[in-house]
């Protein structure tokens, strides 16, 4: 998922597909985001999640020019599968 900021970087945002399975016993992917620069170059970099799964839906450019993003977790909440909110600053 992409979007861009209004002074032209591109923020993408995905789940790293990995099946922890193999290396932890558990099978969880986390939700992976990636900030970029016009000409490119990678700006920042994060990577949320824990034990379950994590995957983003959505993600809109705030009024103060961060992110806010939205999908479901199965790490968090009160189990199964629980919505998930996520805000990152520029």
């Amino acid at each position: 998922m992409l979007r861009e900021t209004d002074n032209g970087r591109v923020f993408a945002a995905g789940y790293d597909g990995l099946d922890r399975y193999t290396y932890t016993g558990s099978n969880s992917k986390n939700v992976r985001f990636k900030l970029v620069a016009n000409d490119h170059r990678e700006i920042s970099q994060a990577e949320r999640g824990g034990n379950g799964s994590e995957q983003i839906f959505d993600m809109v450019l705030t009024s103060n020019g961060n992110f806010a993003a939205v999908g479901h977790t199965t790490s968090f909440g009160a189990g199964g599968s629980d919505a998930y909110l996520i805000f990152i600053e520029d």
